[in-house]
């Protein structure tokens, strides 16, 4: 299954629909004036984004105006704002990194329990987790963010020695003491695909088939 997003204008009331980088670069030159909609594959609107006003050349704002809209989508009676950052956030970056080449998954993990007490003979806690992509951002369900920032927001979440980690799928299934199934990836893949375009990142021609599913 893919999603994709639809723009239409206040006054002229055509609709553009967006499916790729190269549509979301288009609207760069011109900005948005009007309601931006998260779509499934059969037209249904799964989110929107009301009263858009984004000015022309202003590439920054209109990414966080279609991730916005991409993590307003409901999955599982959450959106995917709130479930990718309160739970499941392990498998929403699993899902990005089968998008987006080159990235490394990143956690920030901290050797404390929720008291404070040292964590023995088990895995640190996991507080976040997202997807390093070049060695100066970090994506995840809210967007695109400097890697300084991100890591500084996350570790503010645990202990003074939370701290970065570089982690594939099996080490977080052990933080989280939960198997990751391919029903739950599959479920993040659409949303992930919609937040990597939304931030102007290539997704993998090789991960289509998982779409597809």
């Amino acid at each position: 299954m893919t999603y994709g997003f639809r723009v239409t204008d206040s006054s002229t009331q055509v609709s553009t629909y967006i499916d790729d980088v190269d549509d979301i670069l288009r609207l760069v030159d011109r900005g948005i004036d009007g309601c931006v909609e998260a779509l499934d594959d059969g037209g249904n609107v799964l989110a929107s984004y009301d009263r858009v006003q984004v000015g022309p050349d202003n590439p920054r704002e209109l990414a966080e105006t279609f991730c916005d809209t991409a993590s307003g989508i409901m999955v599982g009676g959450k959106s995917a704002s709130a479930k990718y950052t309160n739970g499941d956030c392990d498998v929403f970056a699993v899902a990005l990194s089968r998008l987006i080449e080159d990235g490394t998954i990143v956690a920030i993990v901290d050797p404390r329990d929720e008291n404070g007490d040292e964590i023995v003979s088990e895995p640190p806690r996991l507080i976040h987790a997202g997807l390093l992509v070049g060695n100066d951002c970090v994506i995840d369900v809210q967007g695109l963010h400097d890697r300084t920032d991100w890591e500084a927001k996350w570790c503010e979440r645990g202990s003074l020695d939370s701290e970065p980690e570089y982690l594939d799928k099996e080490a977080l299934e052990s933080m989280q003491g939960v198997w990751m199934s391919e029903e739950q990836i599959a479920e993040a893949l659409p949303i992930a695909r919609l937040v990597a375009i939304s931030n102007g990142l290539e997704t993998a021609p090789e991960a289509a088939h998982a779409l597809d599913a």
